[in-house]
């Protein structure tokens, strides 16, 4: 369906358990994607895609490259659940924009998933489970916060994941243990004092 641009929405998504590289990249949903069956998908599967009502992958296992990358989600988004955490690939996210409220249970978070992607600026980003955050996670986006560890014991955190985040300004941390190689690296280009 890659750039079928007159396609807006499809019916019986939540049977789909696969999906292939760039297989609904350029699509606009305009009606609900419900997308709860899916556990796998392919590299850009969804890049530049827009989500204009909610969009739920709450089974999804396994993501690949670009996966959503310059994809908007303007209503509730849901990826990952409590009992299932799902991982995020290396810039899954990049110049993402988040609209709508977002539910993130990720096991890791890549390097450079969130780069220059776009957040509500009400909204607190929960790293949920997620016992890593590669470098430059979140960089050159404008996330203002983060709470990081949900259910982790301990999270390993990468150099720059907020470099150029010039909004952020706070972090609430729920987990016993941060592993950083390099704390001022980390924070390098935050409003964090």
């Amino acid at each position: 369906f890659e750039g079928c641009t007159s396609l807006t929405g499809i019916t019986g998504t939540e049977n789909i358990k696969s999906i292939d590289n760039f297989a609904f990249s350029n699509i606009d949903f305009k009606t609900n994607a419900n997308f709860t069956g899916l556990t796998s998908m392919g590299i850009g599967a969804f890049q530049n895609a827009t989500f204009e009502a909610n969009a739920d992958f709450t089974n999804l296992t396994s993501m690949a490259n670009y996966a959503f990358q310059n994809a908007t989600f303007e209503a509730t988004t849901r990826f990952g659940s409590n009992g299932l955490p799902a991982p995020s690939a290396y810039r899954a996210f990049r110049n993402a924009t988040f609209s709508g409220t977002n539910v993130f249970y990720f096991s890791s978070i890549a390097e450079e998933a969130f780069e220059g992607a776009n957040f509500n600026v009400y909204s607190t980003f929960s790293t949920g489970p997620a016992t890593s955050i590669g470098n430059y996670a979140f960089a050159n986006s404008n996330l203002g916060a983060i709470s990081i560890g949900g259910n982790a014991s301990a999270v390993t955190i990468g150099n720059y994941v907020f470099s150029g985040c010039s909004n952020f300004d706070d972090i609430d941390i729920h987990t016993n243990k941060i592993i950083a190689n390099d704390v001022d690296k980390m924070l390098s280009g935050c409003n964090i004092a």
